[in-house]
């Protein structure tokens, strides 16, 4: 492709991420439970390693994939979309 044919795709890219990004965002907060048996209990030291899936694609900086140490609630899962 030349670069006069990628100079219009990168300007529409642009502006679909210009319009993407808005001021008054909604941002959904999600909860994430663990069940367990009540005959098999967690131990204190359990890891768990998380997958987010849906409508989008991951990429290097946002794999879409988290690994966190079970008894850390209410942490904060950043690398999720």
């Amino acid at each position: 492709m030349s670069r006069n044919r990628q100079h219009p795709a990168r300007a529409l890219v642009a502006l679909a991420l210009l319009a993407a990004c808005r001021k008054n965002a909604v941002v959904e907060t999600r909860t994430i439970t663990l069940h367990a048996p009540a005959a098999c209990p967690v131990p204190d030291d359990a890891y768990a390693y998380l997958y987010a899936s849906g409508d989008f694609e991951p990429t290097p900086d946002a794999p879409a994939h988290q690994g966190i140490a079970v008894r850390s609630r209410g942490a904060e899962l950043a690398d999720l979309p």
